[in-house]
């Protein structure tokens, strides 16, 4: 065992003399990094992974951050990748109000500072959650999104538009056109009238295509139900009955003895 002796009276001089220093540094002001100064925010233009989360202030822009994050991705054409950012701004949203466990403090303590938190990132990761699910084909998970969407915004056109989406690839016409023309009859603008309209052309051609193709399938049955007619032998092509017979009797001539 290592036994550490007590620090002498000019170690702690230095000490105190190298701690003073730390503190005069710290009172200059560190120009910040430039990316966290824009991370969260409309301004953010790349994917950011590396962020503080030591104090309260940090903690609570990493919901921001991971949103973007995700919005990024999407605009990258990266569907998966914006999943995960969105699934983590969700999650750390949460634990942000839980707060911290351990000590008991609270990271969100005002109500409206929780309503605008919503507001910003649970609906809309919700919404681009839907987005992402058709995108990637994952139509279950986008009708999913978009009810957890709804169930915060009733009067979510987007969430609407996307649950019928996804209705529809998954075949459930009737619902899909119940949730396209609810979004149709909500305060829309005319670019997302135009959207939905042609949603819903795309259900009457999917519904067209399947009468097609039921057709199509009855009469490739109904002509392998009808029996084949049976031909009836043309006499004219009768053949002829042959004049020689191979077992008629030679003359005696021409028999061997």
């Amino acid at each position: 065992m290592v036994i550490e002796s007590s620090p002498s009276e000019k170690e702690q001089i230095e000490f105190l003399a190298q701690k003073s220093n730390q503190e005069v540094e710290a009172e200059v002001e560190v120009p910040k990094d430039e990316r966290m100064l824009k991370a969260g925010t409309a301004e953010q233009t790349e994917v950011i992974n590396d962020y503080p989360t030591h104090h309260t202030e940090d903690k609570l822009k990493v919901p921001y951050i991971e949103r973007y994050n995700g919005n990024i991705c999407v605009k990258n054409q990266n569907f998966e990748g914006a999943i995960s950012h969105y699934n983590k701004a969700l999650l750390s949203l949460k634990m942000l109000f839980q707060g911290n466990e351990g000590t008991g403090d609270m990271y969100v303590t005002d109500r409206d500072q929780a309503v605008k938190m919503l507001i910003d990132i649970e609906t809309p990761a919700y919404l681009n959650l839907a987005h992402c699910y058709i995108k990637t084909e994952g139509y279950h998970f986008a009708i999913k999104y978009a009810n957890l969407a709804l169930e915060n915004d009733p009067e979510s056109s987007k969430a609407y538009y996307r649950r019928g989406v996804a209705y529809t690839k998954i075949g459930e016409i009737d619902k899909a056109r119940e949730s396209l023309n609810t979004a149709l009859g909500l305060k829309i603008d005319e670019g997302e009238r135009a959207t939905i309209v042609r949603a819903l052309n795309d259900i009457k051609l999917k519904e067209k295509r399947d009468r097609d193709s039921e057709k199509e399938m009855s009469k490739r049955m109904i002509k392998v139900k009808e029996p084949k007619p049976v031909l009836a032998a043309d006499p004219k092509n009768a053949a002829a009955p042959s004049s020689t017979h191979t077992d008629a009797k030679q003359p005696d001539s021409q028999q061997e003895p």
